[in-house]
């Protein structure tokens, strides 16, 4: 994924005179080689190279998406894609890296079904940023999300059925006392 780039920080050093100071040091200087500070969330993230071949994917992406760590590196990134829409992706790209007019890259996001290591798929909301190198893509899974949405319209409707049960148990008995 390349630094993260985030505000310096300061950091106290001291000099000859024995007096000390606060520079600013940026954050990337302090994250090791290897130990990227975004793959540490808990956010499935997935970086490609301007071709589609997955670079790099952290730990919440690869349980996301059923693959063990780490065989999520070099698949083309189409195989994260239902066929319909993996069919025209690299087309998308193309065009993208020549005209830079953007569909889904730097936006809010987009729901789309991700496709995991078993064939089935899952809805996500996918987010993509344009990184050096490539893209970072961040993937939210729906699932509960859907879940807790399908629970609501259930309700909902059991609500409604006992509000007209209601009504009608109360127009019989109106009906049963006054003939």
């Amino acid at each position: 994924m390349g630094s993260c780039s985030s505000a310096p920080t300061p950091t106290s050093t001291s000099k000859d005179d024995g007096s000390s100071s606060t520079e600013k040091k940026p954050l990337d200087s302090r994250v090791t080689t290897g130990d990227h500070l975004l793959f540490a969330l808990n956010v499935p993230l997935v970086v490609t190279d301007h071709k589609g071949t997955i670079q790099d994917a952290n730990r919440a992406a690869h349980s996301l998406l059923g693959y063990t760590m780490p065989n999520l590196r070099g698949l083309r990134v189409e195989h994260l894609m239902p066929a319909s829409v993996a069919r025209h992706h690299s087309e998308h790209m193309r065009s993208y890296l020549t005209t830079g007019v953007a569909r889904i890259i730097g936006g809010p996001g987009r729901k789309v079904d991700a496709v995991r290591a078993d064939g089935t798929t899952i809805p996500v909301l996918l987010t993509i940023a344009n990184v050096p190198n490539g893209f970072a893509a961040a993937l939210i899974d729906l699932r509960s999300a859907n879940l807790a949405a399908e629970q609501r319209v259930a309700a909902d409707a059991a609500t409604q059925a006992l509000q007209e049960r209601t009504r009608f148990i109360s127009y019989l008995s109106h009906e049963i006392r006054v003939p």
